[in-house]
């Protein structure tokens, strides 16, 4: 069978990869760590716009050219991007049409390829003389779209801490969710707590009356905010419902994330129809409800959880586990290298493996498209990279 090809330039110019230049001058150890962790977590997200490494910037251009592609994105290690790519479609056909350079310093930079092997500069600095000398367009990023910044010292750290301690929920899900009610009947429903993961992965996974439901999050908020809609919301309106909860909770509402989505979770809502709202008055009425603040890189902790709920469910009656993207989740991916969540990630597959017919699992997933072939470079992109 054909290889599907899956790669796209996605939300950047025709033609472009990104490339990602290593930086070997960072002395902090732990700050080294983290943006190669930061660099791990970017190049999976954006797995579907090839990408190319290298610590020499000439290096990166050739392999870009080399590899048939006529732009490309530089970002050097160390840079925070937040959501800068999906921030610069609106720009391409517009102010930075034609451009041949784009940026000031090479921590973002983008080249026209086929101007840069024609100019051939011999430095950073001769890039933009002979770009100027030649009458070529050169742009600078729009300041909004510097996002977070840049670190490779100590004193520019606090661009993640802040991000790491952040208390934060999700009011509405980014996923794509499901309608089809699966035919297997659970005992148990393990799920993370963003927006109507639980009650959902309990709806359409046929979890029995009476049986247990285990919201699961490392953040105390989401757990507070499942607890509160199970006691409080009568299955419609939930934009309505979570809206009137942030202007009486204006504190924690500026906590809340996605909240923009919330008439996505409306139309997701009446999609269910009647059906749902009769589970919701009724057999959801009836679970166990259990309220877990756990990691799920705690998987000692989690496996004696699901051990429990395995040893208590009947015969072919299934316990399901739902993870979301937390393998791939950025706050995750800053403390955790890709390889440590791979290594995570293969160990609870061979658990689940080992009680095959036990268990449901959604979301683990990283390592089988880690070695997907329709993205090459994604296992060995980096030095540091080895499972």
């Amino acid at each position: 069978m054909k290889q599907q090809n899956l790669q796209t330039s996605d939300k950047l110019p025709e033609n472009c990869v990104i490339g990602w230049l290593l930086n070997s001058d960072i002395k902090d150890k732990a700050i080294e760590g983290i943006t190669q962790n930061l660099l791990d977590f970017y190049s999976f997200k954006y797995r579907r716009i090839p990408q190319v490494a290298s610590h020499d910037l000439v290096e990166l251009c050739n392999l870009g050219l080399n590899a048939g592609y006529k732009k490309i994105l530089i970002f050097k290690q160390g840079i925070v991007l937040d959501d800068f790519i999906e921030n610069t479609k609106e720009y391409w056909n517009n102010e930075y049409k034609d451009s041949v350079l784009i940026g000031n310093d090479l921590h973002t930079l983008y080249i026209d390829l086929i101007w840069w092997a024609a100019a051939k500069p011999d430095s950073l600095t001769n890039l933009y003389n002979v770009a100027m000398e030649e009458n070529k367009k050169i742009s600078i990023w729009d300041e909004k779209l510097t996002g977070k910044g840049y670190i490779d010292s100590y004193d520019e750290t606090y661009r993640i801490g802040f991000d790491l301690w952040k208390t934060r929920w999700y009011a509405a899900n980014t996923e794509d969710m499901d309608t089809k009610i699966r035919n297997e009947v659970t005992s148990t429903v393990y799920s993370t707590s963003g927006g109507l993961s639980p009650i959902v992965n309990a709806y359409l996974n046929n979890l029995k009356p009476k049986g247990e439901l285990k919201c699961f999050d490392i953040q105390p908020l989401a757990l507070h905010m499942q607890r509160y809609i199970f006691e409080n919301w009568n299955g419609t309106g939930w934009k309505n419902f979570i809206t009137k909860y942030m202007e009486e909770n204006p504190i924690l509402a500026q906590q809340f994330t996605c909240a923009d989505r919330l008439d996505e979770m409306d139309d997701y809502i009446r999609e269910l129809g009647l059906p749902f709202q009769v589970w919701w008055d009724n057999t959801a009425k009836t679970f166990k409800l259990t309220y877990l603040e756990i990691d799920i890189m705690n998987i000692h902790k989690m496996k004696e959880q699901l051990e429990g709920s395995r040893d208590w469910s009947k015969d072919n009656e299934k316990v399901l586990i739902d993870v979301s993207n937390a393998f791939n989740y950025e706050i995750n991916s800053i403390l955790y290298s890709k390889d440590t969540r791979l290594k995570i990630e293969a160990d609870y597959i061979k658990f689940f493996e080992e009680h095959k017919d036990a268990f449901i699992t959604k979301g683990f997933d990283i390592h089988k498209i880690n070695n997907d072939k329709a993205f090459p470079f994604l296992p060995k992109l980096f030095p540091w990279q080895q499972f």
